[in-house]
């Protein structure tokens, strides 16, 4: 996984408009990077600058919410260290996109006994 051979990462949001900030999508790329026990962003002194972002957990990753009406749903994670930046996106241009993730989602959820959060654990 890229977030072990870099020490900084930030995470890069846009939402047509604005209901959760930072959006729980965010909030969990950002836990789930946090919970590898890795420090990030150590030589960023701004992290009381409200403009650098909110600093989700106690591992210095940091989620920036773009909201503007008609942007495209969008996360991109942002890996860097000097002279090399790895990025990852995700956009969501059309809600269709999410359908068949529903549809596996519907035909596994008949068979769970537990509570099972994330759609990952059934792919």
């Amino acid at each position: 996984m890229a977030s072990f051979h870099y020490n900084n990462v930030e995470i890069v949001e846009s939402r047509p408009n604005a209901k959760d900030l930072p959006s729980p999508e965010a909030t969990q790329i950002a836990n789930n990077i946090s919970n590898l026990g890795q420090i990030y962003n150590r030589e960023d002194s701004s992290t009381d600058v409200q403009a650098r972002g909110q600093v989700i957990g106690e591992d210095g990753v940091r989620v920036h919410s773009m909201v503007l009406p008609g942007l495209p749903s969008s996360t991109q994670v942002y890996f860097s260290s000097p002279g090399d930046v790895y990025t990852v996106k995700h956009e969501i241009v059309d809600v269709r996109s999410l359908m068949p993730g529903l549809l596996l989602a519907i035909r596994k959820v008949v068979r769970l006994k537990n509570l099972v959060y994330g759609l990952e654990k059934f792919l």
